[in-house]
């Protein structure tokens, strides 16, 4: 069974693949016996199944469980066998030449026509996949892709709508799964974002997005150790070069809820490490970044590094015009020369948060 493939699609019926085995046997056999006086039908079959063969499916490639553009070389083989038996055939029959010709054209002009249809549904991402849907049934993948692109375009109302279609066709969708829970959130329905969010995490426990929005939800409840949990959890899923700006805020935001809170079991030194590598990955040209910094050497205790950091984060933030940055800043420093960690208590709120689609 198809790895991808779920339900009544798991696998193909033991029949057809007999009767499918049984007709590539018989026709490699007619034609390799016929292709030792007509090398072109043995050549145009070896070619077909020489290039299918590394993406039949019998190894795993990507989730499709066919595709169309694996046959586009392969045809190659198959129009060999078609345009040198045609051409055999009419440097034997004279008479058929005419015929040859008014039928060649036919085609050609079938397959303008064709071709002309085709383009008008390959103009964008919606008209294919649309059109997809169209043509086929329960198209996970084609929902899927018609929800990213209908938010790229500002149509989030419509892209829930193919986001449950992609949940409700393929149960394993993770990413279908994490989206939808990212888009109910911000319409305040946050227990049914949960437990998207937990169901992606259930069917793919490796990636990082979802805990980093349960890491949100936790944080904007006020319920900080959960958060910080939520948050670590994504750091350790993510990859090992990571430098994306949404990565970064969710390092930095355990990093932020480590320095400025006091946690039973809490690693030594953990905030300062995350702190430190968020702020060179950034090359210390963040001052967000960089009051973090501060506030994770002040929790560990090590006050002239915090002053050192947060005096930094203050040149940068007047450099860049933040001034609400800057109130801050200059709040924190006094706690600093007075040797004390930075400590915040959060309120909990309802408030709708980014997310990470």
């Amino acid at each position: 069974p198809h790895p991808y493939l779920f339900g009544e699609r798991a696998g193909w019926p033991a029949p057809r693949v007999i009767v499918a085995t049984i007709v590539i046997v018989l026709l490699s056999a007619i034609f390799l016996v016929y292709g030792r006086r007509r090398r072109y039908l043995a050549v145009g079959w070896l070619w077909l199944l020489g290039t299918i063969a590394p993406v039949s499916g019998l190894l795993q490639v990507g989730q499709q469980a066919m595709a169309d553009r694996y046959t586009y070389i392969g045809l190659i083989g198959v129009y060999v066998l078609i345009v040198w038996s045609i051409a055999d055939q009419i440097q034997t029959r004279a008479r058929l030449r005419l015929p040859a010709i008014g039928l060649t054209l036919i085609v050609l002009a079938s397959l303008s026509a064709v071709t002309f249809t085709q383009i008008k549904h390959w103009h964008n991402t919606l008209t294919l996949f649309t059109h997809t849907l169209a043509v086929t049934r329960e198209n996970a993948t084609a929902h899927t892709l018609i929800a990213e692109e209908l938010l790229l375009i500002g149509r989030p109302d419509q892209a829930a709508h193919h986001y449950r279609k992609a949940v409700q066709f393929n149960p394993s969708d993770h990413k279908a799964h994490n989206a939808l829970g990212v888009l109910l959130h911000k319409r305040g329905r946050t227990d049914q974002a949960v437990d998207l969010w937990e169901r992606a995490i259930a069917i793919d426990p490796a990636r990082p997005d979802p805990y980093a929005n349960l890491g949100d939800i936790y944080r904007q409840e006020g319920d900080v150790d959960r958060a910080v949990a939520a948050y670590l959890a994504a750091v350790e899923r993510m990859p090992r070069h990571w430098t994306s700006p949404g990565q970064i805020r969710i390092s930095n935001s355990a990093a932020w809820l480590l320095a400025t809170h006091q946690l039973p079991n809490e690693p030594p030194g953990l905030a300062v490490q995350l702190a430190l590598a968020n702020a060179r990955r950034t090359r210390f040209a963040d001052p967000d970044l960089l009051n973090t910094l501060a506030a994770a050497y002040a929790d560990a205790g090590r006050f002239d590094k915090a002053v050192q950091f947060g005096d930094a984060a203050s040149q940068l933030a007047q450099k860049l015009g933040r001034t609400d940055l800057l109130e801050q800043l200059n709040a924190n420093r006094r706690q600093y020369v007075a040797d004390l960690p930075l400590r915040i208590d959060i309120k909990p709120h309802v408030a709708p948060g980014t997310g990470l689609p």
